[in-house]
C-alpha cells in the first residue's frame, strides 16, 4: 500500500514538473514577443538648391618651357661575348675577360662606382646538319655600363675596353645627372608659367576682361629624352657632343571679371 502511494506521488510530481516547464516556456515566448525592437534612424537626405560657392568666370591657359643643356653623363654599354663547347667554359672565359676590362678601366681613372653589370645571358647554340639539330656549344654575353662625365673620356673608355678584350659596344647614351636635370627643369618650369601668364594677359586684353587672380596651377609630368647612339663598329669610335632638351608644361586657371 505504501508502494502504491509513493508511485502515485511520483506521478503527480512528474505532472507538476511538466506543467511548470510549459509555463516557463510560454512566459519566455511572451517576453520575446513583447520586447521592443530596436529602431534604426532613417537616413535623412537634404538637397541644397542654392549654390554655396559663388560661380566665377575663369580663363585657362597652357604654357610650355624648354631649356637646352649639354649632357654631363655619357653611359657606354660594353659587352663580352664568348662561345665555348660547354657552359662552364663559356662562363669562365667571359668572366675572366670582363674582369680584365674592368681593371683596365679603373687604371685609366674610372671609378668602380661608375661601372655596373647590367646584363648576363647564357644560352645554347645549335647548328643543323643533314636535317639534324646538333648542340654546337654555349654562348655567354656579359654586359656592363660605364658612366663618365665627358665625351672625350667615353672615347678613351671604349678604346681601353676593346683593347682589353671587350668585343661589343652596344650603345652610347648622353644623359643628365640628377642635379643638372633639376636645375634645368626649374628654369623650364619658370618659362612655362611665364608663357601661360602672357597668353592669359593677351586673351584678357583682347576680350576686354580683367584678370583677378590665379585660382589653380596644374603641372604636367616633366620629361627629357636622352640621346642614344647604337654602335655597330668596333674601330676607334668618335663621340660627338649632343644637346638635351628639358621640357616643362603647366596649365593655369585665372579668375576674370568684366
Amino acid at each position: 500500500m505504501l508502494g502504491d502511494l509513493l508511485k502515485k506521488t511520483l506521478e503527480n510530481t512528474g505532472v507538476l514538473i511538466s506543467i511548470l516547464a510549459i509555463t516557463i516556456s510560454m512566459i519566455t515566448l511572451v517576453g520575446v514577443l513583447l520586447t521592443p525592437k530596436p529602431v534604426f534612424p532613417t537616413p535623412q537626405y537634404s538637397v541644397n538648391t542654392q549654390h554655396s560657392v559663388e560661380k566665377k568666370n575663369i580663363l585657362s591657359t597652357t604654357g610650355s618651357g624648354r631649356v637646352v643643356v649639354e649632357p654631363d653623363i655619357v653611359a657606354i654599354v660594353l659587352a663580352v661575348e664568348v662561345e665555348k663547347p660547354t657552359a662552364g667554359e663559356a662562363i669562365s672565359e667571359a668572366a675572366d675577360i670582363m674582369n680584365r676590362v674592368i681593371e683596365s678601366l679603373v687604371k685609366i681613372g674610372v671609378s668602380r662606382e661608375n661601372i655596373a653589370t647590367t646584363g648576363f645571358s647564357l644560352y645554347p647554340v645549335y647548328e643543323y646538319i643533314e636535317r639534324k639539330t646538333i648542340l654546337r656549344g654555349y654562348k655567354v654575353i656579359n654586359r656592363i655600363t660605364v658612366k663618365v662625365p665627358t665625351a672625350e673620356q667615353a672615347g678613351e673608355v671604349i678604346d681601353t675596353a676593346v683593347h682589353s678584350g671587350a668585343n661589343r659596344v652596344d650603345s652610347i647614351t648622353l644623359e643628365l645627372s640628377p642635379e643638372k636635370y633639376k636645375t634645368a627643369y626649374q628654369k623650364a618650369l619658370s618659362l612655362a608659367v611665364e608663357e601661360a601668364t602672357r597668353k592669359a594677359e593677351t586673351v584678357a586684353s583682347a576680350a576686354g576682361v580683367e584678370i583677378v587672380k590665379i585660382l589653380e596651377i596644374n603641372i604636367q609630368q616633366p620629361y627629357y629624352t636622352p640621346i642614344k647612339y647604337e654602335v655597330a663598329e668596333m674601330a676607334r669610335t668618335p663621340i660627338l657632343e649632343g644637346e638635351l632638351t628639358v621640357t616643362a608644361q603647366v596649365t593655369i586657371i585665372f579668375e576674370i571679371k568684366n
